[in-house]
């Protein structure tokens, strides 16, 4: 299959397999920036692609850590704090005793970066070692 001009196919199949890894955004969050998402992916995947398989590895593992940091974030539940409710010192306010107030599970920050990798590593398999090898 001929690729059009100015196109190549390992960005293509890495922008296909960034459009799935895009899944693991909230809904609200992919329908309002998704295609920003998708074009700066492209781009950036365009200009690493020229820097050889180093540049696309390191691109690859930044835009894994990234997605599953900022889908974890964007899907932890947000809770109002009283000013000062770190530690309770306020009148009426209730010691938290914590500086974050994440709730995300261990479990599913691992189930996310198997899923990633493992569809990482698939890609740099059948897209970007087949060509060292011609």
């Amino acid at each position: 299959m001929a690729v059009p001009h100015g196109r190549s196919r390992p960005v293509d199949v890495a922008c296909a397999l960034y459009r799935v890894l895009t899944r693991l955004y909230p809904s609200a969050f992919r329908r309002e920036f998704g295609c920003e998402l998708l074009v700066t992916f492209r781009n950036q995947a365009t200009d690493v692609c020229a820097g050889g398989a180093r540049a696309c590895v390191a691109f690859a593992v930044h835009v894994i850590w990234d997605t599953i940091r900022t889908s974890a974030t964007l899907r932890m539940p947000r809770r109002e704090l009283a000013p000062g409710s770190i530690l309770g010192l306020m009148d009426g306010a209730m010691a938290d005793g914590a500086m974050s107030d994440s709730t995300m599970s261990v479990d599913f920050v691992f189930a996310v970066a198997g899923v990633v990798l493992g569809a990482a590593g698939w890609y740099a398999y059948f897209a970007v070692l087949p060509s060292y090898f011609h």
